[in-house]
């Protein structure tokens, strides 16, 4: 374990990337990270090891980006950055699924390229999104950590399919740090 960690690969991905200012695009963080201190990262990171990495096989996000099927790896939880857009044939994603995600993301890839179409319904669009998730979810199973916004964790519990809030550990720095 270099670094202390288990996967301290992804511990500098994470710290070059997803907590870093980039020179070209600014602050890229997300908003459950923003007051996030240096000092505070390796036990965040822990944590996210412990809560995630060494709990789950996979690690994937329903997001929409031009073209694509809208399911994408990520290395970890709440991550800015797709490792690679999942091709639905080849999966055995039930047509009804892959439906839900066509219905969801075809609306998103109509719209013109500056993406300011007024009468584009955003809400209406993020619950479809969410819809698609949920039933990606049922077909991924257990072992498949899911997304639809980051770090907010879609799971399965009781047949009920839900959406979870960003985890209280992480979302402490956004309201008021340690």
């Amino acid at each position: 374990m270099a670094d202390g960690f288990a996967f301290p690969g992804l511990y500098r991905q994470w710290r070059e990337h997803d907590l870093a200012y980039h020179e070209d695009i600014g602050d890229i963080r997300p908003w459950f990270y923003k007051r996030l201190k240096s000092e505070d990262e390796p036990r965040t990171w822990g944590f996210i090891e412990q809560n995630y990495l060494l709990r789950y096989e996979e690690f994937m996000a329903v997001r929409w980006d031009w073209f694509s099927s809208g399911l994408w790896k990520i290395p970890f939880p709440g991550s800015r950055a797709d490792t690679a857009n999942i091709g639905l044939e080849g999966w055995g994603v039930p047509e009804r699924v892959k439906t839900l995600l066509k219905e969801w993301h075809d609306p998103l890839d109509a719209r013109s390229l500056d993406g300011e179409d007024e009468d584009f319904d955003h809400d209406a669009s993020d619950a479809r999104g969410l819809a698609a998730a949920r039933e990606v979810k049922r077909f991924l199973g257990e072992k498949v950590y899911l997304e639809s916004r980051p770090f907010q964790e879609i799971v399965v519990a009781a047949g009920e399919v839900r959406e979870l809030d960003v985890p209280w550990f992480i979302q402490k720095y956004a309201d008021n740090g340690w």
